[in-house]
């Protein structure tokens, strides 16, 4: 049972305006690790009650095993990570033994072997033979690994499944039966949809891989390739200009199908519109926008019946914010925040930029946040760990490992400049008025900010009881962990 401790000192002045949280665990750092760490990560390991912190640095990687009680059972760390292998992408778990899989912008894969009944870590550097293939995104089942890549000029998926003992299985799935239509209204393949999005040389799609247990942000959001995981399955979603194709794979017996929803023209031209799409529960949510009016949908995944509607005009109130419309983040000043009174005005920024739809229960009701974001010049904070090829999605409740989530909750991170406004549906997607209840998220993010840490390695994790926020105290040196 988790021991229930209160922060006081310097957290008690932090949580006398916001809140009290539960303190699950305070972690020293190793005694050679003098720079602050990078990112963290917290895992259930399955078989066990025990459960895995790793903290990364800029040149190692630590590794705590925690009892039931989250008391440090063993630690070990190591500076052996290879060179530019930067983005940690997954693991397989086996016992004790935890392998840690890194990925570099070339396409190529290393692993550590975290061994806490020897006291080891082993390093391996191996090669996935990816070909003309550009990697999608990753996601980690208990002792196996999985990436998934697109072949270039074709409708084909490979999955390529790394088990825990090293060996490797290649599987295609070819979705070449499915009609796409591009961009241009053309038919096409996958590859005409996703080719923009392709960086040529270092075998990587730049998709958004959505966390579906957490609030996503509109940088993830906002892409036209999007890679979803719910348990045993993994879904791929594109989003041209008309429709919303969905590739649905199992990870069980690799099956798949495709569904296709389609999204309404605002105009005749449809290049002048901005459409994306999310999946959310058993829904499929459709925002659209021009400069004249915005569209947004709520259809069922099953039978693509329209469970509701709306359509806002740029001389119309917009209804759906239960909030003010804020422009967030700048090239010179990204903590700028200002509002935005009338839907045109909203409407004319907001199709300046990537536009996006996330969504995240809340008190039994769902909060909807629309809006666009559009990366900065120079990126001020993030670093490797922020990029979204490199951040893996697993099974409920472990969580994505080393996700910088702070300022990402319904906004945008903060190498971004973004617009948006949250609203508030029950489960049939009527608008509910009023103001926003509090959740999570909001305070977790409200944690952080007081905080005023220029390097946080935070992450959430959703766990049965609410959410685990793990970060760096610079001032107390520890890696901590909140309940919320």
């Amino acid at each position: 049972m988790t021991k229930k401790i209160f922060l006081f000192a310097f957290f008690a002045i932090i949580f006398t305006s916001v809140f009290s949280q539960e303190a699950v665990f305070s972690l020293d750092k190793l005694e050679d690790r003098k720079k602050d760490p990078e990112g963290t990560s917290f895992l259930n390991l399955p078989g066990t009650e025990k459960n895995l912190v790793l903290v990364k640095y800029k040149k190692g990687v630590d590794a705590y095993l925690l009892s039931p009680d989250n008391e440090v059972v063993a630690s070990l760390g190591t500076d052996d990570i290879p060179r530019r292998y930067d983005k940690l992408v997954g693991q397989t778990v086996q016992g004790d033994k935890i392998k840690v899989f890194l990925f570099n912008a070339l396409g190529r894969y290393a692993s550590l072997l975290i061994d806490f009944d020897t006291n080891t870590v082993i390093e391996d550097q191996f090669k996935i033979d990816l070909g003309k293939e550009y990697v999608i995104g990753h996601t980690s089942r208990g002792d196996k690994f999985y990436i998934f890549s697109l072949q270039k000029k074709s409708s084909k998926i490979n999955v390529h499944v790394i088990n825990h003992n090293g060996t490797v299985e290649k599987k295609e799935i070819d979705f070449s039966s499915q009609v796409f239509i591009d961009f241009d209204g053309d038919e096409g393949t996958v590859y005409d949809i996703a080719k923009g999005f392709c960086v040529n040389g270092f075998k990587t799609l730049e998709a958004g891989i959505v966390q579906t247990q957490y609030a996503n942000p509109l940088e993830t959001t906002s892409k036209v390739v999007k890679l979803y995981t719910e348990q045993d399955n993994v879904r791929i979603t594109l989003d041209p200009y008309a429709h919303t194709y969905v590739l649905n794979v199992s990870l069980r017996d690799f099956s798949h199908d495709v569904q296709v929803y389609k999204k309404p023209m605002l105009n005749e031209k449809e290049y002048y519109s901005r459409t994306k799409s999310l999946l959310f529960n058993d829904v499929v949510l459709q925002f659209m926008a021009d400069r004249d009016k915005m569209e947004f949908i709520a259809k069922d995944r099953k039978d693509r019946s329209v469970i509701k509607s709306y359509s806002i005009k740029q001389n119309e109130k917009l209804t759906l914010a239960n909030t003010p419309i804020l422009m967030e983040g700048g090239t010179y000043n990204q903590n700028r925040k200002r509002r935005i009174e009338r839907t045109s005005v909203f409407l004319k920024k907001v199709v300046k930029g990537d536009l996006g739809i996330s969504a995240v229960e809340s008190e039994g009701n769902y909060q909807v946040t629309f809006g666009s974001t559009k990366p900065l010049p120079n990126p001020a904070s993030g670093g490797s760990m922020m990029n979204p090829i490199g951040m893996p999605s697993s099974p409920n409740p472990i969580g994505p490992l080393f996700f910088h989530y702070h300022g990402g909750s319904f906004a945008t991170y903060r190498n971004s400049k973004s617009v948006h406004f949250d609203g508030y549906f029950n489960k049939k997607f009527e608008h509910i008025e009023g103001k926003l209840p509090e959740h999570a998220f909001r305070k977790i993010d409200a944690f952080l900010d007081k905080l005023n840490q220029e390097e946080l390695a935070e992450t959430v994790i959703r766990t049965e009881d609410g959410f685990l926020c793990m970060y760096y105290d610079e001032e107390a040196e520890k890696i901590k962990g909140l309940q919320f």
